[in-house]
């Protein structure tokens, strides 16, 4: 019997996904902070 310790493939590529969104997601509330500062500054 034979079993796997490694997990999933599909399970290492969701987190994958999840890590680069969570980069994408801070980086774009980033964005959204200086856009919110720029405002309200005023252009």
């Amino acid at each position: 019997m034979k079993f796997q310790i490694t997990r999933p493939q599909w399970l290492v590529e969701l987190n994958i996904v999840i890590m680069l969104n969570i980069k994408n997601y801070k980086l774009l509330l980033s964005q959204i902070a200086v856009a919110g500062v720029i405002l309200k500054t005023g252009v």
